[in-house]
Protein backbone atom coordinates (compact mmCIF):
# COMPACT_ATOMS: atom_id res chain seq x y z
CA UNK A 1 0.00 0.00 0.00
CA UNK A 2 2.85 2.32 0.64
CA UNK A 3 4.14 1.79 -2.82
CA UNK A 4 0.86 3.50 -4.16
CA UNK A 5 0.93 5.85 -2.19
CA UNK A 6 3.90 7.43 -2.38
CA UNK A 7 3.76 7.72 -6.75
CA UNK A 8 0.31 9.18 -6.07
CA UNK A 9 1.87 11.97 -3.63
CA UNK A 10 4.48 12.97 -6.28
CA UNK A 11 1.69 13.01 -8.89
CA UNK A 12 -0.34 15.04 -7.20
CA UNK A 13 1.72 17.22 -5.67
CA UNK A 14 3.40 18.00 -9.58
CA UNK A 15 -0.41 18.69 -10.84
CA UNK A 16 -0.89 21.10 -7.88
CA UNK A 17 2.64 22.82 -8.73
CA UNK A 18 1.42 22.72 -12.50
CA UNK A 19 -1.61 24.20 -12.00
CA UNK A 20 -0.06 26.99 -9.57
CA UNK A 21 2.38 28.14 -12.13
CA UNK A 22 -0.17 28.58 -14.77
CA UNK A 23 -1.95 30.69 -12.89
CA UNK A 24 1.20 32.24 -11.96
CA UNK A 25 2.39 33.43 -15.49
CA UNK A 26 -1.34 33.49 -16.49
CA UNK A 27 -2.08 36.33 -14.19
CA UNK A 28 0.96 38.07 -15.17
CA UNK A 29 -0.12 38.29 -18.82
CA UNK A 30 -3.76 38.96 -17.81
CA UNK A 31 -2.24 42.39 -15.88
CA UNK A 32 -0.51 43.20 -19.37
CA UNK A 33 -3.55 42.02 -21.37
CA UNK A 34 -5.95 43.99 -19.29
CA UNK A 35 -3.93 47.30 -19.53
CA UNK A 36 -3.84 47.35 -22.86
CA UNK A 37 -7.76 46.37 -22.71
CA UNK A 38 -8.13 49.31 -19.73
CA UNK A 39 -6.02 52.05 -22.22
CA UNK A 40 -8.03 51.37 -25.34
CA UNK A 41 -11.49 51.72 -23.37
CA UNK A 42 -10.39 54.53 -21.85
CA UNK A 43 -8.44 56.96 -24.00
CA UNK A 44 -9.99 55.59 -27.08
CA UNK A 45 -13.59 55.39 -26.20
CA UNK A 46 -13.86 50.83 -26.27
CA UNK A 47 -14.42 51.19 -30.43
CA UNK A 48 -16.86 53.45 -32.70
CA UNK A 49 -20.12 51.93 -32.67
CA UNK A 50 -21.49 51.03 -36.07
CA UNK A 51 -24.32 52.93 -36.89
CA UNK A 52 -26.33 53.30 -39.97
CA UNK A 53 -25.87 55.18 -42.48
CA UNK A 54 -28.63 58.11 -43.76
CA UNK A 55 -29.10 58.95 -47.63
CA UNK A 56 -28.91 62.83 -46.45
CA UNK A 57 -25.50 62.75 -44.90
CA UNK A 58 -23.96 60.63 -47.70
CA UNK A 59 -25.23 63.41 -49.88
CA UNK A 60 -23.99 66.19 -47.84
CA UNK A 61 -20.28 64.75 -47.20
CA UNK A 62 -20.15 63.53 -50.64
CA UNK A 63 -20.19 67.15 -51.86
CA UNK A 64 -17.89 68.50 -49.52
CA UNK A 65 -14.25 69.10 -51.11
CA UNK A 66 -11.41 66.30 -50.37
CA UNK A 67 -8.43 67.56 -48.21
CA UNK A 68 -6.78 64.20 -49.25
CA UNK A 69 -6.82 61.21 -50.60
CA UNK A 70 -5.17 57.81 -50.24
CA UNK A 71 -5.19 55.08 -52.21
CA UNK A 72 -5.60 51.45 -51.38
CA UNK A 73 -1.99 50.90 -50.79
CA UNK A 74 -0.87 54.02 -49.67
CA UNK A 75 -4.05 53.69 -46.72
CA UNK A 76 -3.12 53.87 -43.13
CA UNK A 77 -5.89 51.74 -42.27
CA UNK A 78 -5.10 49.60 -45.30
CA UNK A 79 -2.43 48.78 -43.88
CA UNK A 80 -3.43 48.13 -40.28
CA UNK A 81 -5.56 45.99 -41.78
CA UNK A 82 -3.16 43.97 -44.52
CA UNK A 83 -0.67 43.66 -40.35
CA UNK A 84 -3.42 42.03 -39.11
CA UNK A 85 -4.24 39.40 -41.92
CA UNK A 86 -7.22 40.88 -43.27
CA UNK A 87 -8.58 42.02 -46.01
CA UNK A 88 -8.77 45.77 -46.99
CA UNK A 89 -12.43 46.33 -47.30
CA UNK A 90 -15.15 48.70 -45.46
CA UNK A 91 -16.63 45.72 -43.90
CA UNK A 92 -13.09 44.74 -42.03
CA UNK A 93 -12.52 47.93 -41.13
CA UNK A 94 -15.42 48.66 -39.33
CA UNK A 95 -15.28 45.50 -37.52
CA UNK A 96 -11.92 46.43 -36.35
CA UNK A 97 -12.70 49.86 -34.91
CA UNK A 98 -16.04 48.95 -33.55
CA UNK A 99 -14.95 45.57 -31.95
CA UNK A 100 -12.83 46.74 -28.94
CA UNK A 101 -11.12 44.21 -27.17
CA UNK A 102 -12.77 40.68 -25.42
CA UNK A 103 -11.73 39.64 -22.00
CA UNK A 104 -8.63 37.73 -21.48
CA UNK A 105 -9.31 34.21 -21.93
CA UNK A 106 -7.35 31.75 -19.72
CA UNK A 107 -7.74 28.96 -22.33
CA UNK A 108 -6.96 30.46 -25.24
CA UNK A 109 -3.64 32.24 -25.79
CA UNK A 110 -3.42 32.38 -29.36
CA UNK A 111 -7.04 34.33 -29.14
CA UNK A 112 -5.06 36.65 -26.64
CA UNK A 113 -1.91 37.22 -29.02
CA UNK A 114 -4.41 38.20 -31.64
CA UNK A 115 -5.81 40.47 -29.62
CA UNK A 116 -3.01 42.36 -28.21
CA UNK A 117 -1.81 42.47 -32.43
CA UNK A 118 -5.31 44.26 -32.46
CA UNK A 119 -5.24 46.04 -29.95
CA UNK A 120 -2.15 47.62 -30.62
CA UNK A 121 -3.03 48.33 -34.16
CA UNK A 122 -6.57 50.32 -32.98
CA UNK A 123 -3.96 52.22 -30.69
CA UNK A 124 -2.33 53.93 -33.91
CA UNK A 125 -5.55 54.41 -36.29
CA UNK A 126 -8.41 54.77 -34.11
CA UNK A 127 -9.76 58.13 -35.14
CA UNK A 128 -11.59 61.24 -33.30
CA UNK A 129 -15.22 60.88 -33.83
CA UNK A 130 -17.42 63.60 -32.90
CA UNK A 131 -20.33 61.69 -32.38
CA UNK A 132 -18.48 58.39 -31.35
CA UNK A 133 -19.93 56.25 -34.35
CA UNK A 134 -18.91 54.78 -37.95
CA UNK A 135 -21.74 55.37 -40.34
CA UNK A 136 -22.02 52.52 -42.34
CA UNK A 137 -24.35 51.96 -45.76
CA UNK A 138 -27.10 49.33 -45.94
CA UNK A 139 -24.40 47.70 -48.57
CA UNK A 140 -21.18 48.52 -46.49
CA UNK A 141 -19.33 49.46 -49.44
CA UNK A 142 -19.06 53.07 -48.05
CA UNK A 143 -18.51 54.65 -44.16
CA UNK A 144 -18.01 57.48 -42.79
CA UNK A 145 -16.70 59.11 -39.61
CA UNK A 146 -17.11 62.53 -38.73
CA UNK A 147 -14.41 63.87 -37.37
CA UNK A 148 -15.54 67.80 -36.27
CA UNK A 149 -18.31 69.69 -37.69
CA UNK A 150 -17.74 70.17 -41.78
CA UNK A 151 -14.79 67.61 -41.17
CA UNK A 152 -14.96 63.80 -42.40
CA UNK A 153 -13.39 60.70 -43.29
CA UNK A 154 -14.97 58.63 -46.18
CA UNK A 155 -13.79 55.14 -46.47
CA UNK A 156 -15.65 53.51 -50.09
CA UNK A 157 -14.79 49.87 -51.35
CA UNK A 158 -13.11 50.34 -54.78
CA UNK A 159 -11.78 47.50 -57.70
CA UNK A 160 -8.29 48.58 -55.89
CA UNK A 161 -9.32 48.03 -52.42
CA UNK A 162 -10.14 50.65 -49.61
CA UNK A 163 -10.46 54.55 -50.32
CA UNK A 164 -9.56 56.53 -47.74
CA UNK A 165 -10.76 60.19 -48.24
CA UNK A 166 -10.68 63.23 -45.62
CA UNK A 167 -13.52 65.73 -46.53
CA UNK A 168 -14.14 69.26 -45.72
CA UNK A 169 -17.08 71.53 -45.90
CA UNK A 170 -15.23 74.39 -46.40
CA UNK A 171 -12.54 73.19 -48.58
CA UNK A 172 -13.06 75.03 -52.23
CA UNK A 173 -12.88 72.75 -54.92
CA UNK A 174 -15.28 69.57 -56.93
CA UNK A 175 -16.29 66.83 -54.80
Amino acid sequence: MKRLRTPLLVSLAATVLFIAAFFVIGSSQKAQYDQMRDKLANELGGGLSAVPLDQAMLDEVTQWGVLSSETADASAHTQSLKTLGKEPTVENLVDLLSGGMPPYAWFDLHRNRRNLETGAVLATITPVSVDGSIHVSADVGTAIILHSDGVASVFTDTEDGLRDEIRSRDQPGTP
